[in-house]
């Protein structure tokens, strides 16, 4: 794991928060600090006297690596940041564009990558109205490819495992700090304690078994004491604390490979969990299709007037046979691609060509972060066969093996066979 970010956000100097001056500024250092003050050197304490200095908090993705894309896109997130101004100090990062959120809560910044460019930190300078703050982003060179990214065969017998219901190989992450009263083995829907080093432990027995490939339910930090299964998703760069950490997955996948055994992540661009910071805030109006206020939901039933019917009862209608019928009107198959999830999980714009790169990105930073072997899929159908081909051609351009499948949770051979790799198909879902 690639450590060391730090983020200059105006915290403070100590030496300022005192009303007696004179005992603090006595010999040299003193004097230096305080000709600072008087002649106007922009210092960190000034910035952060202003509540309207720009913060960074969060930049996504955390890392890159040299020579694996000609740009990359981050996201930033904090306070103040509509800049005016933003510059790297190695001569290969150049900022090609920033976009910044109405409040300024978010900013995006788009970087080009040169050629020449050599593992480092680029540490980028935001200038705004009213303040200067800096972000590094670590840029390393790439791990060898040999025995990573492997994609799966016809030959692979996969095993689904859920790691909090698995096996509990560290018992310091089954209650995290910021999760209190979230590990109950009473209860059903709590945490029971399983994690990524309890798989680890446990892949000889695996292996006996006769599997190749392990399928684990989403790794990513979720947000609610009920969330163990994964799916509800508050960071989608970050492994769940109660399951490990990143550096427990990244040894989880080499202890597989040595095992001569394969791993599939399990990946949701469609939507993520109700407690994300987006779904209240987003960086973006259109975001998400909809808001918490007003949205569709993926599995509606429609009414019985829509087929001219009296309005006595509503009908139950198969909604993935909208998908692949191409007669059916648009209005049935948007509300199961831009629909919530269960009402719930707020769905991710994926017609929104920053959500696009912002998915695509994510999904690059899995598997060279991990060395995973392929992706599991969620909600397959649920988001528009544009995204998938845009989505799978960005991966594959990088990792040609990796392996992906998609999940069709339907029992009609005549639906899931609609969603065959490599077919066109009518219609734009």
């Amino acid at each position: 794991m690639i450590r060391g970010l730090r983020f200059v956000s105006g915290g403070g100097d100590p030496r300022c928060n005192t009303g007696t001056w004179g005992t603090r500024f006595r010999g040299l250092a003193g004097m230096i600090f305080l000709a600072g003050i008087v002649s106007g050197i922009p210092l960190r304490a000034q910035e952060s006297a202003s509540t309207d200095a720009p913060v960074v908090k969060k930049v996504e993705p955390p890392n890159w690596w040299v020579g694996l894309t000609p740009d990359v896109m981050l996201l930033l997130s904090g306070k103040n940041l509509r800049a005016t101004h933003v510059s790297c100090n190695l001569n290969d990062v150049i900022v090609g564009r920033t976009e910044s959120s109405g409040d300024g809560d978010y900013l995006f910044v788009w970087l080009k990558l040169g050629a020449d460019l050599r593992s480092g930190t680029a540490v980028c300078r935001i200038t705004t109205a009213r303040g200067e703050t800096t972000f590094e982003l670590p840029i390393a060179a790439r791990a060898q490819i040999l025995g990573r990214n492997q994609g799966i065969s016809l030959d692979d017998v996969i095993y689904l495992i859920m790691p909090d219901r698995f096996a509990n190989g560290d018992p310091l992450n089954d209650e995290p700090a910021e999760f209190p009263g979230s590990h109950d083995r009473s209860k059903p829907r709590a945490y029971h304690g399983g994690d990524l080093r309890g798989v680890e432990q446990h892949l000889d027995y695996l292996k006996d078994l006769g599997v190749t490939t392990l399928w684990l339910t989403p790794v990513v930090k979720n947000g609610a004491a009920q969330d163990y299964h994964g799916y509800g998703a508050t960071d989608l760069y970050a492994v769940d604390p109660h399951l490990g950490t990143l550096a427990d997955y990244r040894e989880l996948v080499q202890a597989a490979h040595k095992q001569h055994m394969k791993v599939l992540f399990d990946v949701v661009p469609n939507h993520v969990g109700p407690r994300h910071p987006w779904a209240t805030h987003p960086p973006m109006p259109d975001w998400f299709h909809g808001t918490p206020e007003h949205h569709l939901t993926a599995s509606s039933p429609l009414k019985a007037p829509f087929y001219g019917q009296p309005d006595k009862k509503e009908i139950t209608n198969d909604i993935f046979e909208s998908l692949v019928d191409p007669h059916t009107p648009t209005q049935l198959r948007r509300n199961l691609t831009e629909g919530w999830f269960a009402g719930l999980l707020p769905d991710m714009n994926t017609e929104n060509p920053v959500v696009v790169q912002y998915l695509e990105q994510n999904g690059i930073w899995w598997a060279e972060s991990t060395g995973l072997d392929g992706y599991r899929i969620d909600t397959f159908p649920y988001v528009s066969r544009e995204f998938w081909e845009q989505w799978h051609t960005a991966l594959r351009k990088i990792y040609p093996r990796l392996s992906t499948i998609g999940e069709v949770f339907h029992p009609d051979p005549s639906v899931t066979s609609f969603y065959q790799g490599g077919k066109k198909r009518v219609g734009r879902h």
